[in-house]
């Protein structure tokens, strides 16, 4: 019994200094210093000139691995212009390292973003800024050569994602002139993300107003075989008198000379059964919308 004891204390002891020092050498780890090498891999991953001001690695029993990139930001494709695609205030990830190791499950347990900004432009040929960030990631075809099979992705399960302060500017220039919209005071709150179970989403904007107006909220699941997202049992509601009407010209040239009211009053509510989107574009859309006073 004391020999057993003793082994069960050696091993509790040797545990504590195992996490011990592995809390300490995550601590001291200094990511900065690999910067050059991270920024050079990620550039051609995606095709595009990406940066961060600084990286941090952290390590807590409670929350496993942190890392927290502060000042990112992906440049913008040179055919659709200069400036940055996104830019990032502050991004904070937290995995459960022990999950994968036992299970083979990448856990996330958050994903914490500050402030994004990003940036779409729509071609008058119809293409998208973001095309080409697809177009980088993907695997280069070879003809009459039999390809490999692809790497098994670990199941990935993402237990909450939220985005606050966000601004979405989307520019499409198949108008004339050019439509120019913003979507900002942008709150994003996604749970239990997964890549083959659906998930709940909730979306709050302001869109031509001072203040959040849109309030949108579902579910959603993606299709990693097909390419297919799928969102469903969707809900959106906007308090009509929080628009600003005189914005509307501005971004809508086509409006500028359309007769428009001082102010409106009640609640827009619309319902989506169910639409996906994939490489051929959107499907079917199907809603009800309804005005209550």
């Amino acid at each position: 019994m004391k020999f057993l004891k003793l082994t069960l204390i050696s091993f509790v002891v040797l545990t504590l200094l195992l996490f011990s020092a592995a809390a300490i050498f995550v601590a001291t780890f200094d990511v900065n210093r690999f910067k050059p090498q991270i920024i050079s891999e990620v550039n051609k991953a995606l095709g595009r000139s990406v940066d961060f001001e600084r990286a941090k690695i952290g390590f807590s029993l409670t929350q496993g691995i942190s890392l927290r990139i502060q000042h990112l930001s992906i440049s913008e494709d040179a055919a659709f212009g200069k400036g940055d695609f996104l830019a990032v205030k502050d991004i904070s990830v937290g995995v459960d390292a022990l999950g994968y190791l036992f299970s083979k499950k990448v856990n996330v347990s958050s994903v914490v973003v500050d402030s994004p900004l990003i940036t779409l432009i729509r071609r008058k040929d119809g293409v998208l800024n973001v095309s080409s960030l697809a177009q980088a990631g993907a695997p280069a075809k070879s003809e009459g050569k039999t390809t490999s099979n692809p790497a098994v992705i670990p199941a990935i399960l993402i237990s909450s994602l939220k985005s606050t302060h966000g601004v979405i500017a989307y520019m499409d220039q198949t108008f004339e002139p050019a439509l120019r919209l913003e979507v900002t005071d942008l709150n994003l709150l996604v749970n239990k993300i997964s890549l083959d179970k659906p998930f709940p989403f909730i979306v709050e904007a302001a869109v031509f107003g001072a203040k959040k107006n849109i309030r949108i909220e579902g579910q959603a699941q993606f299709n990693m075989i097909t390419g297919q997202a799928r969102v469903f049992d969707l809900k959106a509601s906007t308090e009509l008198a929080d628009i600003l009407l005189d914005k509307i010209p501005a971004a809508l040239p086509m409006l500028k000379q359309a007769p428009l009211p001082e102010s409106l009053k009640g609640q827009l509510t619309v319902l989506l059964k169910s639409f996906a989107a994939d490489e051929k574009g959107l499907s079917e859309i199907s809603a009800e919308a309804a005005l209550s006073s």
